[in-house]
């Protein structure tokens, strides 16, 4: 959307129009039934999303359909002309992903403030937003083996190219490319590691060396879902193949990269000694699968891969939540 203020808060609306929202989106499992199933209680995440695009609907209704502006609000939630409306409006300020995605919170949403009423506008609008959609940017073209056979590739490749030997040589071309291979190893990890545990990038970048326990043969891994304000813990263990690269990562590969200065506790480790952000991470990721695999991949559609993974192989929408780190399968 733009910059400029596109929505009108909850807390300035009227006393009934809090009262419905802040019930529709109130955890209670025994009030919201649809048929013969209850909908799941909400993450704070997802409340935060509902009430923002309702509220950047409000402000466009007052915007550009003022007249309509004193409708009550279930009457304006599922009049199909303000959500078409909305929608379009939503279409040519953003992409065709964010309009999708509005209409399903609006659906939602109306589904918690009346079960009994018709959802057909939001299945109208979502037809109108669907062709502008990036396909590419929501189906993975990968399966998590086909993934994890990239990570895998990009670090055999490292290995074969540096071999790991003590070099103490001073030329700032070997060293340059000896950075080079140590990030591309690195890389080659994060792939090989989403692919065995589909993580947040958040949570992915919040590890710590600490996090890791070699037992056994095998690598456990303690991971702390950041998303939630819960933040609670859950550990993972990882297949024995990784363990030998896991070494190599630990014993050769980050120490490097964090230099004879670096003091960062972080797991994963940038090529300036420095912890990895998003952005890099992103990036790396990106252009690495590329490379290796000629695909166009992003670390988030990783999770939508695991998921159609999960599905394709008989997993239930329960388990699949549980391999997303989803507490709910409402999320």
């Amino acid at each position: 959307m733009r910059k400029r203020s596109c929505s009108i808060p909850l807390s300035s609306m009227s006393a009934s129009d809090q009262s419905k929202i802040n019930r529709a989106l109130k955890v209670d499992k025994a009030r919201f039934i649809v048929g013969d199933s209850k909908l799941a209680p909400l993450e704070e995440a997802t409340k935060r999303n509902l009430q923002q695009v309702f509220e950047r609907l409000v402000w466009w209704i007052q915007s550009h359909a003022p007249d309509q502006a004193a409708m009550p609000l279930v009457e304006r939630l599922f009049e199909p002309a303000l959500i078409v409306g909305f929608v379009r409006y939503v279409l040519e300020t953003a992409s065709g992903e964010t309009a999708v995605a509005y209409c399903e919170r609006l659906k939602m949403l109306a589904r918690r403030i009346d079960p009994d009423r018709s959802v057909k506008a939001f299945v109208k609008a979502r037809r109108i937003a669907a062709p502008f959609m990036n396909k590419t940017m929501n189906a993975s073209p990968m399966t998590p083996p086909e993934i994890l056979k990239t990570g895998l590739a990009a670090m055999r490749y490292a290995q074969r190219e540096l071999g790991w030997k003590a070099d103490d040589s001073k030329d700032p071309h070997v060293l340059a490319h000896r950075g080079f291979v140590e990030v591309i190893f690195r890389n080659g990890l994060i792939i090989a590691f989403l692919a065995v545990i589909p993580l947040r990038a958040s949570d992915l970048l919040a590890l710590l060396v600490t996090d890791l326990v070699r037992r056994y043969g095998h690598y456990y891994v303690t991971v702390t879902n950041q998303k939630t304000d819960r933040g609670s813990t859950n550990r993972r263990k990882l297949p024995a193949e990784l363990t030998p690269w896991f070494d190599l990562y630990l014993r050769e590969v980050r120490p490097a990269l964090v230099g004879r200065k670096g003091k960062s506790h972080a797991l994963w480790i940038n090529c300036r000694s420095r912890p990895l952000k998003y952005q890099g991470l992103y990036r790396a990721f990106v252009q690495t699968v590329e490379e290796f695999s000629g695909n166009e991949l992003n670390p988030h559609l990783v999770r939508h891969a695991a998921a159609t993974f999960a599905h394709m192989c008989g997993f239930s929408a329960e388990d699949s939540a549980h391999v997303l780190q989803h507490h709910t399968i409402s999320t």
